[in-house]
């Protein structure tokens, strides 16, 4: 079931934050901003994570905070200003335009799962995988992404924060 509440996720009562990231810095969402400045373990560990591991996109990296909080940073977007951009889509050449970005999304939240062995509760941020809120687009990709949620985590609860209505 997935549940939806307005309220910042930084104050969510789930064991798990989700955070989309991409392969170049941790500033692409405001969110992600947020969780670099008040959790700076997890910048720490996503610097270690892109430095050390190779292939990356659609995984889930988890990090547990010093508060008892665990972020899990979702690797779905590719910073498209790196040369080898068009090099690493060969691996995807069947996958076209933006959808490989909600492949990524969902191959992430697949990886997520594993809090369901543990009973851990997951906290999604309302427009993860979608184009800025001003984009005309935002509203059809909302729909695509609410049904990859709603697909993946189809037999467990997730709660949806947003900060709007």
């Amino acid at each position: 079931m997935i549940k939806i509440i307005k309220d910042n996720i930084l104050n969510a009562k789930e064991s798990i934050i989700c955070n989309q990231v991409d392969n170049g810095d941790m500033d692409n969402t405001d969110l992600a901003k947020q969780i670099k400045q008040k959790y700076p373990e997890v910048f720490k560990e996503y610097k270690w994570f892109l430095s050390n591991l190779g292939y990356h996109f659609g995984t889930c990296q988890l990090v547990l905070c010093n508060d008892g909080k665990t972020i899990a940073n979702l690797f779905i977007k590719i910073n498209i200003n790196q040369n080898n951009f068009m090099s690493t889509l060969k691996f995807f050449n069947n996958i076209i335009g933006r959808d490989w970005e909600f492949y990524f999304l969902k191959r992430s939240f697949e990886e997520l799962l594993m809090a369901k062995k543990h009973n851990l509760s997951i906290a999604i941020p309302h427009g993860i995988g979608c184009l800025d809120k001003n984009e005309d687009k935002f509203d059809i990709e909302w729909d695509v992404v609410y049904n990859i949620i709603e697909n993946v985590f189809w037999d467990y609860d997730v709660t949806i924060y947003s900060l709007e209505n």
